[in-house]
């Protein structure tokens, strides 16, 4: 790996024992955060949700954005979750989104 041309295993190491252990912590956290994927695979495709009977369509689309907001949020964190929701909306071209609906008070 490279930063600005330079490689880190390439760095200057530290010269004292003092030095070098913040040195590895550092050089330990970076090789263990690299490794991290950076975000999770959806939960759902969009042939998931054909299947589930959304029309091919834009609102395919909107509600693979609305259902990976909401995985990434921690609202939706099974398959069977995000099914139950789709589930939910029974069919109604317009819906109030899932990150506003957890949010909405119903009317009084």
């Amino acid at each position: 790996m490279s930063v600005d041309g330079a490689r880190i295993e390439d760095a200057a190491t530290p010269t004292s024992p003092k030095q070098s252990a913040p040195w590895l912590f550092l050089k330990e956290a970076f090789e263990a955060f690299r490794a991290e994927p950076v975000l999770p695979p959806p939960l759902v495709m969009g042939r998931d949700l054909v299947a589930w009977g959304i029309a091919p369509g834009p609102r395919v689309g909107a509600l693979l954005r609305e259902l990976y907001d909401a995985q990434l949020e921690g609202r939706l964190t099974t398959r069977e979750e995000a099914q139950a929701y789709v589930a939910s909306l029974d069919g109604a071209s317009s819906h109030v989104p899932l990150a506003l609906s957890q949010t909405m008070r119903p009317p009084k």
